[in-house]
């Protein structure tokens, strides 16, 4: 979760609150700022750092542990490889990679079955052999997905690249809980208008919700898709098939025990391969010109 303020302690200095606004660059946060930011929430002692680029925010320190009364309390569940698992390593999932991940997963969904047989076929062909590298087992690490937009890293984390994992609705399975996940499937029924509304999504009789929570609403980067559901039930009354992509943390409801896909930026689902925002905006232009 992006967290849009910390406080800021240096030695004994009265701690105040720091705004993004604040930190003008990267060469700010590295001399002034850097390992004197903690959680703006009271009585959690967890440090915060401050990751720049395309969206700005704070986010927390490597390894370090909010109370659990936090609204920014989470779980870190290290990955069972089954080896002797000695550290976390954080895995990036910058914004291009999001984008290209989308848009291969449509034309995935589009392929025929003939084209899909002949993908398979090729992934299947044996690799060329490459010089194995032993690693010890006790530097083994374990991943955790992230997804991020910063180009500055606090130094001390580690950042390796893996592609993004691709679910069709039907094959998602318990494993995929609590996962980052990419979801395709076809949209099931109209969008009731709103701020920010559920989309249900389906492949093969199996669905998946799609739910866009006060993370979201609240984020000043997603207030260009706020009120622009509409633009889904207008493609759905024009085409048969409307294919959703879309990249979030799969879950399932302990209430309705029902699954769900939660994202948190706008720019991580799309609508028949379509932003949803520049798809509303052609819309609207569209019926201004039939007057």
């Amino acid at each position: 979760m992006k967290i849009k303020s910390a406080f800021y302690r240096n030695n004994n200095e009265i701690e105040k609150e720091i705004h993004l606004g604040e930190i003008t660059t990267p060469q700010v946060y590295q001399n002034k700022f850097k390992g004197k930011l903690y959680c703006p929430s009271e009585n959690c002692p967890a440090k915060i750092s401050y990751s720049g680029g395309r969206y700005p925010h704070f986010r927390t320190w490597r390894y370090d542990q909010h109370s659990e009364k936090c609204p920014y309390y989470y779980d870190r569940v290290p990955v069972n490889l089954g080896r002797n698992v000695k550290d976390i390593v954080s895995v990036e999932i910058s914004f291009n990679r999001r984008q290209k991940a989308l848009n291969d997963a449509y034309i995935q969904m589009n392929l025929s079955e003939e084209e899909r047989e002949e993908l398979r076929n090729s992934r299947s062909r044996p690799r060329a052999k490459v010089r194995e590298i032993t690693r010890r087992k006790e530097a083994v690490k374990a991943e955790q997905l992230v997804l991020f937009d910063g180009e500055l890293y606090e130094d001390e984390l580690i950042f390796r690249r893996r592609n993004i994992s691709k679910r069709l609705v039907d094959g998602i399975t318990e494993s995929d809980i609590g996962e980052i996940r990419l979801v395709m499937g076809k949209i099931a029924s109209n969008i009731e208008n709103g701020n920010a509304a559920e989309i249900v999504v389906e492949n093969n009789g199996k669905v998946i919700t799609v739910v866009f929570e006060e993370s979201f609403t609240a984020d000043p980067y997603n207030s260009s898709y706020l009120n622009k559901f509409w633009a889904i039930n207008q493609v759905l009354e024009r085409e048969l098939i409307v294919r959703f992509t879309g990249i979030g943390d799969v879950r399932k409801n302990t209430r309705s025990k029902r699954l769900e896909l939660v994202i948190h930026a706008g720019t991580d689902f799309r609508i028949n391969n379509s932003d949803m925002s520049a798809l509303a905006a052609r819309l609207a232009l569209e019926q201004y010109r039939l007057g």
